[in-house]
């Protein structure tokens, strides 16, 4: 059987194990695992090039502003997991992704090619004006970003609803393969700066792996979705549809303007390019751990299905939590990931300290993200998407709180951001863990009554 799975429609008779469990997930974790590289890779051609201080810190303030603009879309991939249980509901889910695709397209090129641009890097976020520059020929060229990443992470939740796995890892290895290829190739033919020749390889990479998951898609939409079925109920109204998908599109850019606003704070210290340089380094590798655990929501939205999974999902959550920030603290403490930046990335000398200090003060993020991967699959299976969204806005109001004057406090900023970065997490996990333990005590009242 391999990666791929049966597609799950019945719940099976026994709770999985953990070996199971893993089998499921390991697809999806290794999917973003690879895009995990896509820092690293960037990275490491920007770094080779002139200017790459300017260009590295460049990396970090435009991958924050395209991710933020694309954050409608990312859930797609949960609402069509849980949502896309017949032909109908299907086909009214991809009038829905298609809708928002020209959304934030849209509202990327109002960006990227208005006035709006200067205002909003400028005024908002006071980035220095080398930055703007360096940011913008880029910042055009990933046009059509989020449209691409809209329908693959719509054909994603098909293809994890059903089992199929695989075809997820297959299609980020197509991607990073793309972006690796055309930043490699444009860095020994061009001369472009390193943040266009950055914008220009994550376009080409991501219309790659949406064309591949629209291909590799097509034998589960045909067997699934070619007719209707006459168990097949009611399709879903647009409103219960965007009732269900609003919370987590909610969740998701309150999530990512996390970045921005500690953008912003850093923006105002002293060697605000040299911490941001040193940031960006930093959490190159710090996503790379995170990443495992973005995967986990799915595997739980999916597998809680089972009889007596829960507490083997839990289970497993906790364990990989603990493995990816285990192994961060062992390279910060024993300065391994100085290796990471010097011979990988190959940050210049004043830049590594300040990713040293980002690197080992950040380590705690992947524990704390996959207990919340755990609660966060729970309550969307629950369909308690509103939770989340309530306990990302106690988060974003942490962040704003303490970049307000944290930043004045202490003497290095990158320190301080990450210890902002962890409040705010352990803040949002407190939310979703009263959450869910408010529907536990729902479900274990209604056993009772009846």
């Amino acid at each position: 059987m391999g990666s791929v799975l049966e597609p799950i429609t019945e719940p099976v008779a026994t709770a999985p194990t953990q070996r199971e469990i893993f089998r499921f997930y390991y697809p999806l974790a290794l999917s973003w695992l690879f895009m995990g590289l896509e820092g690293p890779i960037c990275g490491t051609v920007l770094s080779r090039r002139p200017d790459s201080t300017l260009h590295l810190a460049s990396l970090l303030v435009m991958m924050q502003i395209a991710m933020w603009i694309e954050s409608p879309i990312m859930d797609l991939l949960s609402t069509s997991n849980t949502l896309s249980d017949s032909r109908a509901n299907y086909l009214q889910i991809g009038r829905f992704t298609k809708g928002l695709m020209i959304w934030v397209t849209f509202f990327h090129g109002l960006l990227a090619f208005t006035p709006l641009f200067d205002f909003v890097l400028l005024r908002l976020f006071h980035a220095d004006p080398s930055v703007v520059e360096a940011i913008r020929p880029g910042f055009r060229l990933m046009l059509f970003w989020s449209a691409c990443i809209g329908w693959r992470r719509f054909l994603q939740g098909i293809l994890i609803r059903n089992g199929v796995t695989r075809a997820v890892g297959q299609g980020t290895t197509v991607r990073v393969c793309s972006l690796a290829g055309t930043a490699f190739l444009l860095h020994l033919t061009t001369s472009l700066p390193g943040a266009t020749l950055a914008g220009c390889a994550l376009s080409v990479s991501v219309f790659n792996e949406a064309a591949f998951i629209h291909w590799a898609s097509r034998k589960v939409v045909k067997e699934n979705f070619s007719a209707p079925k006459p168990s097949d109920g009611p399709p879903i109204s647009f409103r219960r549809l965007l009732v269900f998908h609003l919370p987590l599109a909610l969740t998701t850019m309150v999530t990512l303007s996390q970045g921005p606003i500690l953008v912003h704070g850093i923006n105002g210290t002293v060697g605000a390019v040299l911490t941001l340089a040193g940031w960006q380094a930093a959490h190159a590798f710090i996503w790379l751990a995170r990443a495992s655990g973005y995967a986990l929501p799915e595997t739980v939205i999916t597998l809680q299905r089972c009889p007596n999974a829960v507490p083997e999902l839990w289970k497993f959550c906790i364990t990989v939590g603990m493995a990816t920030s285990g192994l961060l603290f062992l390279l910060g403490l024993f300065g391994i990931d100085h290796l990471l930046f010097t011979g990988i990335i190959q940050v210049k000398p004043d830049v590594e300290p300040y990713a040293h200090m980002a690197f080992l003060s950040a380590a705690l993020l992947p524990l704390i993200g996959s207990i919340q991967g755990f609660f966060r699959g729970m309550l969307t299976a629950a369909h308690k998407t509103g939770s989340r969204t309530v306990a990302i806005f106690v988060a974003a109001s942490l962040l704003i709180i303490f970049t307000s004057f944290g930043f004045g406090v202490y003497p290095s900023a990158v320190v301080v951001a990450s210890i902002i970065l962890n409040i705010a997490m352990l803040g949002e996990l407190a939310v979703l863990w009263a959450a869910w333990k408010k529907v536990e005590a729902q479900r274990a009242e209604l056993v009772t009554s009846s």
